[in-house]
């Protein structure tokens, strides 16, 4: 019985983590504040991450955040035919179907290091720079 108990305990937690990943308040947070706020240790966040539809969870973004990335986008639009040059640039990106020519490998890299990559790469595109990853393997030709 104490198994059972212990069954239903994962669960909850797993379906707790999983109320996190889709609060908007939490999507930028490091694994270790996500940790803390349930209670667990990072460690037993990453194995309850094999048990997590990782592509439902993206879905599921999609859908919740719908409403708000149409507002972006029309923000970005806003400025763009302001002449604001990166908001341009980054309106043909996002409606040109814009992949980067260095993907960052996000198998390998910590939380901590996706998210200083993301920082990278939002600053760069406000900038209107190219982005260029340290660490990535492949420098960008700008």
């Amino acid at each position: 019985m104490g198994n059972s108990q212990e069954i239903t305990r994962k669960e909850a937690n797993i379906q707790a983590y999983k109320d996190l990943l889709l609060h908007p308040g939490w999507i930028t947070e490091p694994k270790s504040a996500l940790a803390k706020a349930l209670g667990l240790t990072p460690k037993t966040l990453y194995r309850y991450d094999e048990e997590i539809d990782w592509e439902w969870v993206r879905d599921e973004r999609r859908k919740r955040f719908a409403a708000s990335i149409t507002q972006v986008d029309a923000a970005v639009l806003r400025k763009a035919e302001q002449g604001n040059i990166p908001a341009a640039e980054l309106a043909y990106k996002r409606f040109d179907g814009y992949v980067p020519k260095s993907a960052l490998d996000v198998g390998t890299k910590t939380d901590e290091e996706l998210i200083d990559a993301a920082k990278t790469i939002e600053r760069e595109l406000a900038s209107g720079k190219e982005c260029d990853l340290p660490g990535n393997g492949e420098a960008s030709a700008g």
